[in-house]
C-alpha cells in the first residue's frame, strides 16, 4: 500500500475523535541515522522500563524491532493502509508526540501533531527551530535520556501537556496555508504573486 501524505497542507490536520488523550507516546520511525532511528530505539527502551507505552508508525520496510509498531506493510499478514486519516487519529489520541530526528529542513510531522493538539517533545533539529520554542509549544531534549525524562513529564503533568497542546495548535495555525508564506517570499522578491489553482481545474 502507498502512504497518503499531504505534507504542506497543515491546515487539513485537526484533532478528531472524542474523549481524552491516552497515556502513550507516539513517534514516526524512519531508518536513516539523521532521522534518529537509534535514538528512538533508546528512548523507547527507557520509556518502556518506566512502565510507559510508546507506539510508532512508518512506511520504511522491515521495521520489526518495536512492539506496537503500526505499518502499512507486513511480512506475515496484510494490514490496512497507513492513510493520513489513520495517522491523524493517532495524533489526536496520543499523550505526546516524539520526534528524535537530528536534522530537518522543516519537519512536518511535529507540526501535524501540534495541529491535532498533541504535545511535542523533540531534539533540536536545525530547521525545526523556526517554529519550536522550548517550554512554550514543545519540550526540546538534548539526548535520549533527557527525552525519556521529558516524555514522562508530559505524560504525567496534565497542566504542562495542556499548555504545550494549546501553544502548539497556535503555532500550527501559522502554517495552515502554504499560500501565505509563498506569497510573502514572492513579495520579498518583488516579481510575482502565487495564486492557488484547484486540482480539478488543471488539465
Amino acid at each position: 500500500e502507498k502512504c497518503e501524505y499531504t505534507g504542506l497542507a497543515i491546515g487539513q490536520w485537526r484533532s478528531v475523535g472524542a474523549g481524552g488523550r491516552a497515556r502513550f507516546g507516539l513517534a514516526c520511525v524512519r531508518r536513516q541515522a539523521l532521522k534518529g532511528f537509534r535514538e528512538l530505539a533508546e528512548v523507547r527502551r527507557r520509556i518502556v522500563r518506566r512502565g510507559l507505552d510508546i507506539q510508532t508508525y512508518g512506511v520504511d520496510p522491515h521495521v520489526n524491532f518495536l512492539q506496537g509498531h503500526i505499518h502499512n506493510e507486513s511480512d506475515k499478514r496484510p494490514a490496512p493502509p497507513l492513510t493520513d486519516h489513520r495517522i491523524q487519529k493517532l495524533y489526536s489520541r496520543c499523550g505526546v508526540f516524539i520526534s528524535t530526528s537530528r536534522h530537518e529542513g522543516l519537519s512536518m510531522t511535529p507540526l501535524e501533531a501540534m495541529s491535532c493538539g498533541a504535545p511535542v517533545v523533540m531534539f533540536n533539529a536545525d530547521g525545526n527551530m523556526e517554529y519550536a520554542v522550548d517550554g512554550e509549544n514543545c519540550l526540546i531534549a538534548s539526548d535520549p535520556a533527557d527525552m525519556a525524562d521529558k516524555v514522562e513529564r508530559v505524560l504525567t503533568d496534565r497542566g504542562l501537556a495542556n499548555q504545550l497542546s494549546l501553544n502548539g495548535q497556535a503555532t500550527a495555525r501559522k502554517y495552515a496555508s502554504w499560500l501565505e508564506p509563498v506569497n510573502r517570499f514572492a513579495s520579498f522578491l518583488g516579481q510575482f504573486q502565487v495564486v492557488e489553482t484547484p486540482l480539478d481545474s488543471v488539465t
